[in-house]
């Protein structure tokens, strides 16, 4: 598969996503670039094309990405209080795509700057016009923009659960606050729709005082360190620590270029700092349920790839090898491939070193980097749940598992890639994800494992219509690293049973499991 196949395909995902999206809300790149996208797409994998291909991936570059690029960069700069900065962004964004929604957004975030600068005009001014226009996207971001100029009062019979609880906990109702924000558990979350769960239980967290909670839940989030500092000393101002949560709060104060949306927050916390408040056993229980789902998600986040050691060992492996392609004659020459351990499908090699030294090698760059994203985004993951060590046994044992099979049962031709370790590191995801104590039974896992298990199917279909792809050693490095994670596991659960020298695990919602 060359380079164009592979970001016209990418492209061609992305624009199934808008599409979908679209019939539910406004979205932000151009739907017309989406359709386009497609068509093109299929016409030049069918034909094929390459000339199709390359407008089906600019049309997915330009018409999907840069959009969606360039408002999450807006709404960086907002939830961190620089709305002049988000609305300058989104603004450049609206001139190029003339919709109404991305209008709004700049209207809103210009007018939450003036607010805070003194001039509460313009809000309210946008407040009766998106209430006159009446639909779904206007009146949510109605809400919005209550909830940025802090009129908690407004949001008491909102339709927006998160915007309603989080009124609900600022105003002192935190035990109606929190059994609201307790929908959000009961429900079959998507792995998308879990990061918003997430967000909806900061407040409910904070407010009920429970500090270690709360300090969890930003660094899952990765709050930047100024809104940690304020939620911080409101959990503490409620876990009974009034004069810890008033010092912080001066500290915080005193902190130069604090924007003004934070400024006018923490000033406002420390005016009327909130107090422990009795909860009801439905809060309670809601509340320590929470506590597992966000222990679920610190156990399975992982640390960035570039600070995660075992991680960059092997990508480093793989770098090695395309370097060395490079020097003995191409990355795209066989010849160089085969001395340095390329694998032939379907034949037992003379020399077994190749069932491993062919995953360190690549054809290409967007080989190579197809592969390195994968590696990069699992690898932590499953380093969190299993050790750097198993991290690295499942890589290595999938990569010669993969090896096996292109050797017994692959298709003719030389074979080269990461993709089998790869592959085994999402066989071993999907395993942790079923059996890893800290994640049984819990949502995280439960929408992890679904959107496992969607990229395992898509992989599986995207295999069978390629056929420079080794489903053979795809399928058998998924199935070793699924395996070797399987007893990975087991043991540690081994070591986690009363007698064995830990503590006992209950892999039932709602309640505490100790990490592995």
């Amino acid at each position: 598969m060359g380079v164009l196949d592979t970001l016209a395909i990418l492209a061609m995902f992305m624009a199934a996503g808008v599409l979908r999206s679209s019939r539910r809300q406004a979205t932000i790149g151009w739907p017309g670039a989406a359709w386009a996208t497609l068509g093109l797409g299929i016409v030049g994998l069918v034909v094929p094309s390459p000339a199709a291909l390359v407008a089906a991936t600019v049309a997915g570059l330009g018409g999907l990405l840069a959009p969606a690029l360039t408002f999450a960069l807006a709404r960086r700069a907002a939830s961190r209080g620089h709305y002049a900065r988000a609305a300058r962004v989104v603004g450049a964004l609206a001139a190029v795509r003339r919709s109404r929604q991305m209008h709004r957004w700049h209207a809103a975030w210009a007018a939450i700057d003036a607010f805070y600068r003194g001039d509460a005009l313009p809000v309210e001014r946008l407040r009766d016009r998106l209430r006159a226009e009446g639909d779904a996207s206007a009146d949510l971001l109605v809400d919005w923009l209550s909830v940025a100029t802090r009129a908690w009062a407004d949001l008491l019979h909102s339709p927006a659960v998160d915007a309603q609880s989080r009124a609900l906990c600022e105003l002192g109702e935190v035990d109606r606050g929190v059994e609201l924000a307790g929908r959000s558990l009961g429900r079959r979350l998507s792995w998308n729709g879990l990061r918003t769960a997430r967000y909806l239980w900061l407040a409910p967290m904070a407010f009920s005082g429970r500090v270690g909670s709360l300090l969890d839940l930003c660094r899952l989030l990765r709050l930047d360190g100024l809104s940690t500092a304020l939620w911080h000393a409101t959990a503490l101002a409620a876990a009974g620590e009034p004069a810890e949560a008033a010092r912080r709060l001066d500290v915080l104060l005193t902190r130069p270029g604090l924007p003004p949306a934070l400024r006018a927050a923490a000033e406002q916390r420390r005016a009327a700092l909130p107090g422990p408040r009795p909860l009801g056993v439905s809060a309670r229980d809601i509340l320590a349920t929470a506590d597992v789902e966000v222990r679920a998600g610190l156990r399975l986040r992982g640390r960035r790839w570039w600070l995660e050691p075992a991680t960059l060992l092997i990508l480093g492996g793989i770098a090695v090898g395309f370097a060395l392609q490079i020097a003995r004659g191409g990355s795209m020459n066989p010849y160089a491939a085969w001395a340095l351990g390329a694998l032939h499908g379907g034949t037992w090699p003379d020399q077994v070193s190749r069932i491993f030294s062919y995953g360190f090698l690549h054809f290409g760059v967007m080989h190579l980097a197809v592969n390195a994203l994968v590696i990069a985004l699992l690898g932590p993951m499953v380093a969190s749940t299993l050790g750097r060590l198993g991290l690295l046994v499942v890589y290595l044992g999938a990569v010669v598992g993969g090896g096996v099979g292109i050797a017994l049962v692959g298709s003719d031709g030389l074979t080269v890639g990461a993709s089998g370790g790869a592959m085994g590191l999402l066989g071993a995801l999907l395993v942790v994800l079923w059996r890893h104590p800290a994640l049984q039974g819990t949502a995280t896992g439960d929408a992890g494992r679904r959107f496992a298990v969607s990229v395992v199917v898509v992989q599986a279909l995207f295999d069978g219509v390629m056929a420079e792809v080794s489903f053979a050693g795809h399928a058998a490095g998924l199935a070793s690293g699924a395996l070797i994670a399987l007893a990975w596991v087991s043991a540690l659960r081994q070591l986690s049973t009363p007698g064995s020298g830990g503590d006992a695990v209950s892999p039932k919602r709602g309640t505490s499991a100790p990490m592995a």
